[in-house]
């Protein structure tokens, strides 16, 4: 299973009810299923590759940056390495080198700058997925668009895409199955005042563990987008298909409850920063952990509070017997992994206030109560 570590916004058109595959050259491969988009974009997925072939011993503190960020255990990593490897030398790879020395964050402004381009006929130019703010956002901290237009045209990427279009249609077709979105939205919008009309799942078959998420309005409609690894990462020798897809599920849940979560939690802000912050910090999370990402208490209650909602969700719909496994997997993640070593007491607290809230409450309503709990764990 692959390791994660969360860091923690469209397609404007007629809302499908069923999947639709793009074959047209120079467009990028894309499911679509009624609000929700699934899609394996051209020059985000050579971003992707691109970072597959810089060097492998970056480190960000004590993190191995490249193992992090890049799954290595597939054939089509081999492919990657063995299409791509002549051209390590290159510019935009050396430029990447240079940039994750500087600051892992790098990495996700550079795969936006590749999301929010577009390449026909060996040419990249700037998309328009974004609104102006986000594109300064990354702007200044990634590499040009014509160094990476350089580097397609040395590799010839574009029939490297094209090869393996069958490959990302069964990847998103695979995700969209495993994910039943729809639903997750409607529980979603039934627990929190939140609503989005359009949520895009943005898979790249080489992330591993660094999954983040935009979110902003534009032309009126509220946007979601979400950058995942795909649903493949799990032994089916050890779980079996339903709770592969309960696990996958937490993946792009805990992105997307992020859409809910930290607006409910907007209210509470203030007392957040004050219950899990500064003097209070150590008390919630450990030091070894990926708690660098997260610099305050509210942040780091919404790192608790996202993955506990995954699993009170997973709770309604899966069997007592999935349930078990899927949870175990959460808290050995939060815990074991990210260090957030009071989760499953938190997850609990949770779990009994959801059982016995009152009629037509919902988790919105329970906040007040969950942060007289954290309160009281001082």
């Amino acid at each position: 299973m692959k390791r994660i570590i969360f860091l923690t916004a469209f397609i404007p058109g007629i809302f499908l009810s069923k999947s639709i595959g793009q074959s047209k050259n120079n467009n990028p491969v894309w499911v679509q299923d009624k609000k929700a988009v699934y899609e394996i974009p051209a020059v985000y997925e050579l971003m992707n590759i691109a970072f597959a072939i810089t060097d492998t011993n970056n480190y960000s503190g004590n993190l191995n940056i490249y193992y992090n960020i890049i799954d290595t255990s597939t054939a089509y990593y081999k492919e990657v390495v063995h299409y791509f490897s002549n051209h390590k030398k290159h510019k935009l790879i050396t430029a990447l080198n240079k940039q994750l020395k500087k600051s892992y964050v790098r990495y996700l402004y550079n795969l936006q700058k590749g999301y929010n381009s577009n390449i026909s006929d060996n040419e990249i130019r700037r998309e328009n997925q974004f609104p102006f703010f986000l594109t300064l956002q990354y702007g200044f901290q990634s590499v040009k668009r014509s160094v990476i237009e350089d580097f397609a045209k040395a590799s010839d990427f574009q029939s490297f895409y094209e090869n393996h279009r069958f490959h990302y249609q069964q990847i998103l077709d695979d995700a969209k199955q495993k994910l039943s979105l729809t639903n997750v939205q409607q529980w979603l919008e039934n627990e929190f005042s939140k609503k989005y009309d359009t949520f895009k799942i943005v898979i790249s078959p080489l992330m591993r563990a660094t999954h983040f998420t935009k979110r902003f309005s534009r032309y009126g409609k509220k946007i979601s987008i979400m950058w995942v690894s795909d649903g493949s990462g799990y032994d089916p020798k050890r779980y079996t298909q339903t709770q592969i897809a309960g696990l996958y599920t937490g993946v792009v849940f805990t992105e997307i409850d992020h859409n809910y979560v930290n607006p409910a939690s907007n209210n509470f802000k203030k007392d957040l920063n004050q219950i899990m912050g500064n003097d209070n910090r150590p008390k919630w999370i450990k030091a070894d952990g990926d708690g660098k990402f997260y610099s305050s208490g509210y942040k780091i209650f919404n790192e608790y509070m996202t993955h506990a909602v995954y699993l009170i969700y997973t709770n309604t719909v899966y069997s007592k017997e999935d349930q078990t496994v899927i949870e175990n997997s959460r808290i050995k993640l939060m815990e074991d992994i990210r260090k957030y070593y009071r989760f499953k007491d938190f997850y609990t607290q949770l779990k009994t206030l959801y059982a016995s809230k009152k009629e037509g409450e919902n988790i919105t309503g329970l906040y007040p109560a969950m942060l007289d709990w954290c309160k009281k764990q001082q």
